[in-house]
């Protein structure tokens, strides 16, 4: 395994919502996918921080809503994927996103 396997991982998100989706505007589902998202705080193991924002500038190559989060390695990245927390949101995301964009990378030491 190389050493890259135990350093701290980050993990973005980036969603583009779909206009009207589920009977309510992409502002409105970008409240809603904030909130699913937040129940997977402190429920994953080994992540060790989550954060999400919604888009305030509303730009033309803006997406909607943001998902960070960090681990402590590559393997406990790979085990959230599979979690129930985290399977648990996607039916929701699924149903509203238009586009998504995903870049994980090894963290910085502070």
């Amino acid at each position: 395994m190389s050493s890259e396997a135990h350093k701290p991982m980050t993990h973005v998100v980036m969603w583009r919502l779909l206009e009207n989706a589920l009977g309510r505007t992409a502002a409105e589902n970008a409240l809603l996918v904030k909130a699913e998202l937040e129940t997977m705080r402190g429920r994953i193991p080994g992540m060790t921080f989550l954060d999400v924002g919604i888009d305030t500038r509303r730009r033309a190559n803006s997406y909607d809503v943001v998902l960070i989060c960090r681990f402590d390695d590559v393997g406990l990245l790979e085990a959230y994927h599979d979690h129930p927390a985290h399977e648990a949101v996607k039916p929701l995301i699924q149903a509203v996103r238009g586009e998504t964009v995903i870049v994980d990378y090894l963290t910085a030491s502070e």
